[in-house]
């Protein structure tokens, strides 16, 4: 797979979990514009920070969706324990 084509995925995943530009840069440590600068490929992370990045986007990707796994099952055992209401007829 080609830079690009990792860093286009790596995009995808990020907006699509609402992961911020200033998140990513901040925890790479680099300047919000520089991450604008690669997702724009107006430049590139060399592969070291390339492959820090697509781990950090990972990783809140697998937190996000641990999460959301975590509030499905709290309220699928909510309804499961939840009291029996009946209709009076």
């Amino acid at each position: 797979m080609r830079k690009r084509d990792v860093i286009n995925n790596i995009v995808r995943q990020r907006k699509r979990h609402k992961i911020s530009v200033e998140a990513v840069a901040k925890h790479l440590g680099v300047k919000p514009q520089t991450v604008w600068r690669w997702e724009r490929h107006a430049s590139t992370p060399n592969l070291h920070t390339l492959h820090a990045w697509e781990q950090y986007i990972q990783v809140s990707v697998d937190a996000d969706l641990a999460a959301e796994n975590a509030r499905a099952e709290a309220m699928r055992e909510g309804i499961q324990n939840a009291p029996k209401h009946y209709e009076d007829d």
